[in-house]
């Protein structure tokens, strides 16, 4: 056998010996979904250890992330919910539901989750851009073009997303000297 496969079985009796010792409890559960191989069963681990434990917080997270990347919006919008209710002054709860309703066609709803999710970010803080760049993909989506370009925040308006969705609500818009400079700007550096 090589050297891969001999690893692997390795893996896998050490994994097999790891359940035999993990508790029945919304941790263990929770851990066993961290070292799960497929999405099928770290999906059954969480919700075992939200069965045990609903307000498990973390287990929440991992699943609502791992909805997103399987494009599940309906369980993501569900488990984003919760996280907002356990942990009201944390804005990845209602990004997550942003994300969700904003991939579901719920576009007013998502861009209520976004304003609540930015009130909660700090301007200087990593996410703050990236949730205005979300925010203003769901505006060109709704067609609102005029709101694309006025609520740009100003503390990110030379940042590449939010520049390129005002480029495309200018041209949209037929403003094309604002456009033009636009485009200007974006490809001089």
């Amino acid at each position: 056998e090589s050297p891969n496969a001999e690893r692997l079985k390795e893996i896998e009796e050490h994994r097999r010996q790891a359940e035999t010792l993990l508790p029945e409890t919304a941790e263990a559960y929770f851990l066993r979904a961290m070292t799960a191989l497929t999405i099928k069963e770290q999906l059954a681990s969480l919700a075992r250890a939200l069965k045990l434990d609903p307000t498990h917080y973390e287990a929440r997270r991992l699943r609502a992330f791992t909805y997103y990347a399987s494009r599940k919006y309906e369980s993501l919008r569900d488990d984003a919910l919760v996280m907002t209710i356990l942990r009201l002054r944390e804005p990845l709860g209602y990004s997550l539901r942003a994300v969700a309703r904003r991939e579901l066609g719920r576009y007013p709803e998502s861009i209520a989750d976004y304003d609540v999710a930015l009130e909660l970010t700090p301007k200087d803080g990593p996410g703050y851009i990236d949730l205005c760049a979300e925010r203003s993909e769901t505006l060109l989506r709704m067609g609102e073009y005029g709101r694309v370009i006025a609520e740009a925040p100003q503390e990110a308006r030379d940042i590449p997303p939010l520049q390129y969705h005002v480029f495309c609500a200018l041209t949209v818009l037929g403003d094309y000297d604002k456009a033009t400079i636009l485009f200007r700007q974006i490809i001089s550096p």
